[in-house]
């Protein structure tokens, strides 16, 4: 193999590598979104099962708990 064709399948080995490398990257940003969804998802269903012991004033249950459902499906959606 001479010098010009190792050089050659050297820069493909790295273009290759490269492009893995960014597909993992990709992947772990698609993941970190989701994950950060979920993890504001569960802060919010958290506080919206404590505040379900309590009802503001003027509100009703029906009111607390349509603002509640609300609430979680906007968390839910990444919102």
């Amino acid at each position: 193999m001479g010098r010009e064709e190792l050089a050659h399948k050297r820069q493909i080995e790295r273009e290759q590598a490269a492009y893995a490398r960014s597909l993992n990257e990709a992947k772990r940003e698609r993941l970190r979104a989701a994950y950060k969804i979920i993890l504001n998802a569960a802060e919010e269903y958290e506080a919206a099962i404590q505040q379900l012991n309590y009802v503001f004033e003027g509100e009703t249950k029906e009111t607390r708990d349509k603002r509640l459902n609300t609430s979680l499906h906007k968390d839910l959606e990444g919102k």
